[in-house]
């Protein structure tokens, strides 16, 4: 049961994400940049350990306790790749 969510959670990061009425999830995040897409392709770019806790957490809603969860690894663990996922993005989002 673990592997199958873990590799749910796998394609979700992969794929875009569409929601009920055909609304993309990046239409529903508060602004950062003027093109969407950009960021996404941004998130595309870092490590996948980072990429899917970011994608779990911000795009999916899932508490840390939950991503531990799924991901089988621990709570601390989902903490520091979260963080670290973040100063990636920001280092990143400084550069362009």
């Amino acid at each position: 049961m673990l592997a199958f969510t873990r590799n749910e959670a796998l394609k979700l990061c992969n794929k875009r994400m569409e929601l009920p009425g055909n609304e993309k999830v990046e239409e529903l995040l508060p602004p950062v940049y003027d093109n969407p897409d950009e960021l996404w392709d941004i998130i595309q770019t870092i490590k996948e350990d980072y990429r899917i806790v970011i994608v779990l957490f911000y795009y999916n809603g899932l508490s840390l306790r939950d991503i531990s969860s799924v991901l089988g690894i621990s709570v601390g663990t989902v903490k520091s790749r979260l963080n670290r996922g973040r100063k990636l993005l920001k280092s990143i989002r400084n550069i362009a």
